[in-house]
């Protein structure tokens, strides 16, 4: 009986990471030690653009002059980035995609890290 459960617990995991893998997976991090966000530019449609005082474009964007924060990306994410923003606080920013198809547009925000 333990070792059925075993099995199946080791084919759940399998399966587990197997299918859910491309929900994590992203291009880079912005930046290695954390960055200050500079700008913070919020649109009407609930998007917003991020200047940061020193970024990478680990998908190689077309233009990495801004990073996009979309419109359907968490609430918590926004209010994060803001309180960053607003105390000078260090974020670190996992980035996946372009906001235009293929390497055209700004990175694209997918996670978040406070310092």
């Amino acid at each position: 009986m333990k070792n059925l459960r075993n099995m199946c617990l080791s084919v759940f995991l399998i399966i587990f990471v197997t299918f859910d893998s491309p929900s994590i997976a992203y291009d880079g991090w912005s930046s290695g030690g954390g960055t200050i966000v500079t700008r913070f530019r919020i649109y009407p449609d609930g998007s917003a653009l991020l200047n940061l005082q020193s970024a990478e474009n680990p998908g190689e964007c077309s233009d990495s002059s801004y990073i996009l924060l979309k419109a359907d990306s968490p609430e918590r994410q926004f209010s994060a980035l803001l309180a960053a923003y607003m105390a000078q606080k260090p974020v670190r920013l996992a980035l996946n995609g372009c906001s235009s198809n293929n390497k055209a547009g700004y990175p694209v925000i997918s996670e978040v890290w406070l310092y």
